[in-house]
């Protein structure tokens, strides 16, 4: 490096090292005392182009400047640049110094090229307090300047990036079933329909192709006199009506029906001809309603008529074969299909979905023909079992790829992998594909949403309440899905029916506490009583605390939640007690709501996990909250679970106070109070006004009869029975090793019976 070069940048280094104490004049630049240069030395215009010309001859002259030689002068990086641009006055010289990172464009990977790069110092206009040093610490490090601070780069030698011509790809919202393909949406057959159509359209490399359009007859002065035969109308309905065939092979066979190809009959050159056939061209015109003939037209008059060229006429008449039958455009297909979908393989794929059990249904799907399998599962998994089944070798053809694995189950079966409990408002939908609605439809649907938004409404409100008031508690209650015994990612478990774990969840909207009532098939099912004896279980211990106002929310399921057992446990409970109880129901298809957080929770913490026993899933759900107060777990018992039915005897359940049947299903609001304990009031609508039954009521076939006995009795006095063949699968998951030996024990001593039942669909039913 030159000794002036070096002269310079240690100039520029001397004088940065105190740039927050500079002061830039509007008409010189005052330099640091420490600078060789005299305070009082002051650049006018001249000076400056001088200092750039001497700057650009010694950069010019050393092009190959290397980094270790920056280092020695403390300068960490220096951008390859082609020329160094130094403003014209010092006031724009300054402000590049200042706030040069601001206007100086530079490559990024994030940023676009010749954008510039946020600036955390200060506004131009502003002069940077300098900051004591009794603030910055003892461990502060005065910062090097960067030659970047004080040049502008105008060009980077740094490549661009191409952007090359993709196609567009379409990422799936819904992780559910994949689509079966189809080929008429592609982007290539929609630009190949469009061609054959004649329509315009977009090539591969971006070009626009114009549509196919009308092209003028020939002039009158051809022989055959073309345009006094066809009209524009005519030639105009001809030309919609070819290319609305849309394929090339019809169009063919169209050429083909008014071209006629002979042996030429006379020859006009003296030597050899490369024509040797002779071309007549027609065009139809209808004759009357029923007949259509030819007439023969020009060459130019027939290939303006159809907006092509002769070599679409050749190609026509090298497809037609010698019996007269014109061949198909076999362009794009070929017969080199070694892996052929036949019987055979479907047949294999087909066995292998139904030797997985499928997932016992959160509700009741008595008309649906879709089987659901694990959420733990999906197609990449299932194909990876496919190829370890022990049968696979016993097909003479079976799946070799997931495609082929994949396309046999959504061709031939319908498989889903998610429970089917519905998230998605059954009317919403159906409104939303319904095109056309009527206006009694349009009104139904804006009443349904309306019902929406006054629950959800009503439900903050007692939320609020709940929080404000000591003695008021809000809570919502549901039950979980079917959680799963033994529980993980094994192949095995997938083909085995297994112990179901119920899990029904009061959660507090005011405390923002979960309470997680779980039990065994064996212990209990999921009806009317068994949410009764954990609601009664949940009152007790908020009467204890003080409460004496409960205000419940839940679904509308009526095997569990809208029904007449329930009702009778609120007006027990409430005389019992004496404490007013109301329980809304939400609007069918929106009852989404905080105790739901807590089921997504128990999924999310219990996958790829494995879980053998009901106690270790116990233990799960109470550490599944890692923040904040941990769930209440309580293991229900069949001594916990009581008979409530005996309490709708001799009760009046017919008619209300307007001697109307009561619409048990239609009901949205229920409430119990202390005063009445045996008046059940209740509303069809959210805002309505209450109606009441009095189920004490007397009438002709019932006499007075003393009050009921107020002492509850368990439902079940002996474990239930499982079904025989789960039982079966349990224990052959225990002889294979699939179940480690030390819970053994306990599969073994379940009870099982032939003639039993599963308890999964008892009094459940389908919001």
């Amino acid at each position: 490096m030159h000794s002036r070069s070096r002269r310079i940048i240690g100039l520029v280094e001397i004088n940065s090292k105190n740039e927050q104490q500079q002061n830039f004049e509007s008409e010189s630049v005052i330099l640091n005392p420490e600078s060789p240069l005299p305070a009082s030395c002051t650049f006018n215009e001249s000076d400056w182009n001088n200092l750039k010309e001497l700057v650009d001859e010694e950069l010019s002259s050393d092009r190959n400047l290397v980094q270790e030689e920056l280092h020695s002068f403390n300068i960490p990086s220096v951008r390859p640049c082609n020329s160094l641009i130094i403003e014209e006055s010092p006031e724009q010289s300054s402000s590049v110094i200042m706030d040069s990172r601001e206007t100086t464009p530079v490559p990024s990977p994030k940023l676009n090229f010749g954008s510039p790069i946020p600036s955390t110092s200060p506004p131009r206009n502003e002069v940077q307090e300098p900051v004591p040093s009794e603030q910055l610490g003892e461990n502060y490090v005065e910062p090097t300047p960067s030659v970047d601070s004080y040049i502008t780069v105008s060009e980077c030698n740094s490549p661009c990036s191409s952007i090359g011509n993709k196609r567009k790809r379409t990422f799936k919202t819904n992780p559910g079933k994949k689509r079966s393909s189809c080929p008429e949406k592609w982007i290539d057959n929609k630009r190949k329909h469009l061609l054959n159509s004649g329509q315009q359209y977009v090539s591969r490399n971006g070009n626009i192709k114009n549509k196919k359009e009308l092209r003028p007859v020939c002039s009158s002065s051809c022989k055959m006199k073309c345009s006094e035969k066809f009209d524009t109308d005519i030639r105009k309905n001809i030309f919609n009506k070819f290319w609305e065939l849309a394929d090339h092979t019809r169009q063919w066979e169209f050429i083909n029906n008014f071209t006629e190809k002979n042996n030429k009959k006379r020859i006009t050159t003296e030597g050899p001809s490369r024509r040797q056939f002779t071309t007549k061209y027609f065009l139809p015109i209808p004759a009357d309603n029923t007949l259509i003939t030819r007439q023969q037209v020009c060459l130019k008059t027939f290939l303006n008529t159809f907006c092509i060229t002769d070599q679409f006429v050749r190609t026509a008449h090298s497809k037609l074969s010698q019996e007269g039958i014109t061949l198909t455009d076999n362009r794009g297909k070929h017969s080199n299909h070694p892996n052929v979908v036949d019987t055979a393989m479907v047949k294999s794929v087909c066995d292998h979905v139904a030797s997985f059990q499928p997932v016992e249904s959160h509700y009741t799907r008595k008309d649906t023909t879709k089987l659901y399998l694990d959420n733990n599962l999906n197609m990449n998994r299932m194909f990876s079992l496919y190829k370890e089944w022990d049968q696979f070798s016993t097909y003479s053809n079976p799946a070799q790829t997931l495609r082929q694995y994949r396309d046999i189950i959504n061709a031939n079966m319908n498989v889903g992998f998610f429970i089917p409990k519905k998230d998605i408002c059954d009317k919403c939908h159906s409104y939303s594909n319904n095109t056309s609605p009527t206006e009694e439809q349009i009104q139904a649907h804006n009443k349904h949403l309306e019902n929406k938004t006054i629950a959800r409404e009503i439900k903050n409100n007692d939320k609020e309440q709940a929080i404000k008031s000591p003695d008021t508690v809000c809570a919502t209650f549901d039950f979980q899905k079917i959680l799963n015994c033994p529980h993980g990612d094994v192949g095995l478990f997938y083909y085995k029916r297994k112990l179901s774990i119920f899990n029904f969840t009061v959660f507090d909207l005011g405390l923002k506490e979960g309470t997680c009532y779980m039990w065994t098939e064996c212990t209990g099912k999921r009806g009317a009583n068994e949410v009764s004896s954990c609601l009664m279980h949940f009152v007790n211990i908020k009467v204890a605390g003080g409460a004496k106002k409960f205000l419940f929310w839940s679904d509308n399921c009526a095997g569990q939640n809208r029904n007449r057992v329930v009702y009778s446990f609120y007006m027990y409970i409430s005389k019992r007690y004496g404490i007013d109880i109301t329980h809304r129901f939400m609007e069918q298809g929106h009852t989404q709501n905080e105790g739901d957080s807590v089921h997504a929770l128990i999924e999310r913490e219990s996958k790829r996990k494995l879980i053998y026993t009901p106690d270790q899933w116990y233990a799960l759900v109470r550490w599944a909250k890692a923040e904040g107060r941990p769930y209440n777990v309580v293991e229900v018992t069949k001594s916990d679970l009581y008979d409530f039915k005996f309490l709708l005897d001799d009760k009046n359940w017919k008619k209300d106070n307007r001697n109307e049947i009561v619409k048990w299903n239609s009901i949205k609001e229920i409430n119990v109070r202390k005063e009445e304990p045996n008046s059940l009031y209740f509303k069809y609508d959210l805002k309505g006004e209450y109606f009441y039954i009095n189920t004490t009521v007397e009438t002709r076939s019932r006499k007075k009869r003393k009050d009921q006995p107020t002492d509850l009795k368990n439902i079940y006095l002996e474990s239930l029975a499982i079904p025989e063949a789960k039982y079966k699968d349990l224990i052959s998951l225990c002889r294979s090793g699939a179940i480690p030996r030390e819970y053994h024990r306990f599969y073994e001593s379940l009870k099982y019976s032939t003639v039993a039942e599963s308890s999964i669909n008892d009094n459940e039913c389908d919001e």
